[in-house]
């Protein structure tokens, strides 16, 4: 039996500290490192994360409590969009690309 080894990619993004969304978008793109041609808004997280669905990228989305706090709207929206993600290939890829919510200290994976 010939098994492949996955080579797994780590990002986080610490939601601690934000207060606009200039900072969401920031922490964003310097915890998922997005290219500097990243636009400040969903479509374009959607578009950079779905460049990202293959095998062996875990992100965890740390104090999303304090993004909660902040801005629970942006937040459900967030969500959303990184849940939406996983699936982006057909569930081709939902057993290797992981995406991990902090809040209060307790991870949750999302599903």
């Amino acid at each position: 039996m010939n098994e492949e080894k996955i080579e797994y990619e780590y990002y986080t993004v610490d939601f601690d500290g934000v207060n606009s969304r200039y900072t969401m978008y920031d922490k964003i793109k310097n915890g998922l490192d997005f290219p500097d041609y990243f636009g400040c808004n969903l479509d374009a997280i959607w578009d950079c994360l779905t460049d990202m669905v293959y095998h062996g990228v875990t992100i965890t989305l740390d104090n999303f409590d304090k993004m909660e706090k902040y801005d629970e709207k942006m937040a459900l929206k967030l969500l959303k969009l990184f849940k939406d993600s996983k699936y982006y290939y057909d569930d081709r890829y939902i057993n290797t690309y992981k995406i991990y919510v902090v809040r209060n200290g307790e991870k949750t994976e999302l599903i």
